[in-house]
């Protein structure tokens, strides 16, 4: 797929810089979603949305990035991905 960058270059058929960041991303929210409702007064906890919070914007760069591609490009990169992931598994 040509033209798609969110965030860096790729290796071959590896996830871009972007990519990761905004897996990470996704995982961290979901910890701080849970850490929200098992403890929602706790220090961790507050420590953790801060944490969270401080690195928004460059998540937030990397989804406005992955956004403005056309969605058939998007699919695609998703297949791919994925596809990749599978064959990895595998050997």
């Amino acid at each position: 797929m040509t033209g798609v960058s969110t965030g860096a270059e790729r290796g071959p058929g590896g996830p871009t810089e972007g990519e990761r960041r905004m897996v990470r991303t996704r995982h961290e929210a979901t910890r701080l979603a849970v850490a929200l409702v098992k403890d929602p007064f706790a220090p961790e906890t507050a420590a953790a949305a801060r944490e969270f919070l401080s690195g928004a914007e460059a998540a937030g760069e990397a989804f406005a990035e992955l956004q403005a591609l056309p969605k058939h490009d998007v699919r695609a990169r998703i297949t791919e991905l994925i596809s990749r992931r599978g064959e990895e598994a595998c050997s």
